[in-house]
């Protein structure tokens, strides 16, 4: 029997009846927003799991404005097939006004600003409305509100008390405020983040540790933050965060490229981790901790004959390394 290494429910057999949430799905090591190929992944995952936390860490990681801009920068489509827009909030340097930026996978940038509708009533019982925002902002909203009160009496206004007779020269002649700068906010969920990258390395532990680990007592830790189990600090307490130009040090062949995903396993006598670190980005790079016994990791890496996994981008595959590989390039690295 197999059970989800997430849940660790019993997966159903293929073919066996009962609830379909139990059934096996593809669940990518490496998220596919990220380009994570489909030769690193596991199928021992139901479909409640893989419906769940694909929306609530991999769906809400490829909306954090690092994805998206990394998607932009690498021409990353993911499963829409589409590169998606990267909006930002941003703020106007002239009027403190709150606008939108928008930027699209070409490179085109447009601004734009939520209606402002401000309503007040006077001492006479008089509802005014004063109407703010674009040109197509206005006009929709001053177009609805005659079509809402026409036959009740209601006039349109100019803001010198006129009627309004002339709809574009009354635009023409409110004040405006030019706006040319901008201060724009790149909000980031580390959180969010680092239980992406812990799922990642989970993922990957599974396929390398094998069952005895990811049904032990050991994996315990980082499943509980995947499942949101965890607070912040908890969640902090399980990574380390790195330079990634520890990908430099790093003995392969080929040496790593920039936009190369890398996760690999790293025991050592006080503490063994994962290294996880998603196309050479600052950001996406991270070291999980393992609690679990040097031995045991040395042991299981030799079954598995797996030390860590390549992979690079637009369906370019994935490249395990075996321990005595990864030791031979170290020793060619050393010797030259």
């Amino acid at each position: 029997m197999t059970a989800c290494i997430y849940c660790q429910e019993i997966l159903l057999k293929e073919g066996e009846q009962g609830d379909d949430r139990q059934k096996r799905s593809r669940e990518h090591v490496i998220p596919n927003a990220l380009d994570g190929p489909d030769s690193l992944c596991t199928f021992d995952v139901c479909k409640g799991c893989n419906s769940r936390l694909g929306e609530t860490i991999d769906g809400d990681l490829a909306k954090q404005l690092l994805v998206v801009m990394l998607r932009h920068r690498h021409r990353l489509q993911g499963y829409s097939g589409k590169i998606p827009d990267l909006t930002m909030p941003a703020t106007s340097m002239q009027s403190q006004d709150a606008y939108l930026m928008r930027v699209t996978s070409e490179g085109e940038v447009s601004f734009t600003s939520p209606p402002d509708i401000q309503k007040t009533t006077t001492a006479a019982g008089q509802i005014h409305v004063e109407v703010g925002g674009d040109e197509g902002q206005i006009r929709a909203i001053i177009e609805g509100m005659r079509r809402k009160y026409a036959g009740k009496g209601y006039i349109v206004q100019n803001l010198d008390g006129s009627e309004m007779m002339d709809f574009d020269r009354s635009i023409a002649d409110a004040p405006s405020i030019e706006t040319s700068e901008f201060k724009v906010q790149t909000p980031l969920d580390t959180t969010l983040v680092r239980r992406a990258l812990i799922k990642v390395a989970f993922n990957f532990a599974h396929l390398v540790l094998g069952p005895e680990w990811i049904f032990g007592p050991n994996s315990g830790r980082l499943r509980e933050a995947i499942l949101g189990k965890l607070d912040d600090a908890e969640v902090g307490g399980c990574v380390i965060g790195l330079d990634h130009c520890i990908r430099e040090v790093l003995s392969f062949e080929p040496p790593l490229q920039d936009n190369e995903h890398l996760v690999m396993l790293m025991a050592q006598t006080s503490q063994s981790y994962i290294l996880v670190s998603l196309l050479g980005d600052p950001l996406l790079t991270i070291a999980v901790k393992l609690d679990t016994p040097k031995e045991m990791i040395e042991e299981a890496m030799i079954a598995s004959n797996r030390i860590a996994a390549r992979a690079n981008l637009v369906g370019g595959g994935t490249q395990w390394v075996s321990p005595l590989e990864y030791a031979q390039s170290a020793t060619r690295r050393d010797l030259g």
